[in-house]
């Protein structure tokens, strides 16, 4: 029964997502995993990625012994063609990240990486439902990543799924699974569980910031179901990394792609009010390329006084996001170093880290806390 509502989710999200088939996973990382290593990822071999980012892609990456090659950003925020072409030596991957929901230079990344030979994956876990030139991202690449924990727009409080544009990279990834993929214990499971419903309890508008911090000193040190101390993570040293979707995950996010239609319209009515308000405030805020259709996560905003306008939000109770804040977010110094990561390679994604700050889409903000971010945000311009 377990497998068979795991099969049923699955093959309801590839229906939905255009894709040949789907695989669901524990975490989303461990789902880029896979899709890295049924492309021949190893010891050695260089894969681009946004450098504006989480640790979970990097993650991902050195778990094959692999180098993250860091690709400065566009003004989406997304990997930048620019970049692709100042490097001087060969990918044998490209992740392609739609940050916040916005696809940005598509067409000009995929056609670097068809001269160049080199493997495409789509990174839409900001992005489910986004569009490009009217086509479904994720159905760009051989394959694409999704992720479902909190801060997701599609959310079923953990857990990843990756889609299939080829079928011979579908059924490697089946072979790797056979091979090496465990299973959750009942004790993950009711972990997990019982933190969806603590998070329905307990989460709103007011306390969402606050328990975000609480959340994420848990993950760092090993609280979370799932989720290893942050030591551990990029040595590979954390037993069960390869894990699978349970039966609890399953039917809690087929149950959200059922209502995805609603929450998807609520987030797009939501984007919108921002984006007016913002207007008619005269913060101006990057629009989209004319060839996307955003499906936002967050609404980025630059701003001059980041550090002053998130310690009011915080004082305000206010949901006004600071990340990313590094182009691993939280990786920071040495360990940036020891990747790879240059800031003078980077020199935009260097500026967004110090003056990008987002709303969020979900749950959209009353109109009084839409004031009162208004009003934070000229302050820090």
């Amino acid at each position: 029964m377990t497998r068979d509502a795991v099969r049923h989710f699955e093959a309801a999200f590839a229906k939905c997502q255009e894709a040949v088939a789907a695989r669901a996973f524990w975490m989303g990382r461990v789902g880029l995993y896979a899709l890295l290593r049924a492309l021949g990822v190893g010891e050695g071999d260089r894969v681009g990625i946004c450098a504006f980012t989480c640790v979970g892609v990097v993650e991902a990456v050195t778990r094959l012994r692999a180098t993250p090659v860091f690709l400065d950003v566009d003004r989406h925020l997304s990997v930048a063609p620019s970049a692709l072409e100042r490097l001087t030596a060969p990918l044998k991957v490209l992740v392609l990240q739609h940050t916040f929901g916005v696809p940005s230079q598509l067409d000009a990344a995929l056609a670097w990486a068809t001269k160049k030979e080199v493997a495409v994956i789509e990174d839409c876990c900001h992005s489910l439902d986004a569009t490009w030139d009217n086509r479904r991202v994720g159905t760009y690449g051989l394959g694409a990543l999704f992720a479902f924990e909190w801060g997701k727009p599609f959310s079923a409080g953990q857990g990843g799924m990756v889609t299939f544009q080829d079928a011979g990279l579908a059924r490697e990834v089946d072979r790797i699974i056979a091979a090496d993929a465990i299973r959750p214990g009942w004790q993950e499971a009711t972990s997990l569980s019982v933190q969806r419903l603590l998070y329905r309890w307990l989460v709103t508008p007011r306390t969402r910031r606050a328990l975000r911090t609480a959340y994420r000193w848990a993950s760092r040190h090993g609280l979370i179901s799932g989720v290893p101390p942050r030591s551990a993570q990029l040595t590979g040293e954390a037993a069960g990394f390869f894990k699978l979707c349970c039966k609890s995950q399953a039917l809690a996010a087929h149950e959200q792609l059922r209502r995805w239609p609603d929450i998807r319209a609520r987030r797009m009515s939501a984007a919108a009010v921002i984006h007016n308000r913002l207007q008619t405030e005269g913060i101006q805020v990057e629009a989209p390329d004319p060839r996307a259709s955003p499906m936002y996560l967050r609404v980025p905003i630059w701003v001059q006084s980041k550090p002053q306008l998130l310690a009011a939000a915080a004082s305000a109770c206010l949901d006004v996001g600071g990340w990313y804040a590094t182009p691993a977010h939280p990786l920071q110094g040495e360990v940036l170093a020891e990747l790879g990561y240059d800031p003078v390679c980077c020199p935009y994604a260097e500026q967004a880290f110090a003056h990008v700050v987002t709303l969020p889409t979900r749950p959209a903000l009353t109109p009084a806390q839409l004031e009162t971010a208004m009003r934070l945000i000229r302050s820090a311009r």
